[in-house]
């Protein structure tokens, strides 16, 4: 999996499960200041971000933030459960 601990995805971001956004807590260069919204979207509709010059799909590290693991089967992030 990707290479990120728990801790230092908390330090560096928080994340708002009501509204699904990323936020910076700590600045990464002049242009991503503290409060910035992390994350673009992709060819295939889904965000995607990078924390410590890592990307993520943004969804699978929604649930790393919640669950301190990343998940081992595809989400589907709309209905709230996996996909077979």
């Amino acid at each position: 999996m990707k290479e990120i601990s728990h801790y230092d995805l908390k330090r560096i971001v928080s994340y708002d499960p009501d509204s699904g956004l990323f936020k910076r807590k700590v600045a990464f260069r002049k242009t991503h200041p503290i409060g910035s919204v992390i994350g673009t979207f992709d060819k295939d509709g889904y965000l995607r971000g990078s924390v410590l010059g890592k990307k993520f799909q943004l969804h699978r590290l929604a649930w790393f933030y919640h669950y301190c693991q990343f998940p081992l089967r595809c989400i589907d992030h709309i209905d709230n459960g996996f996909v077979e």
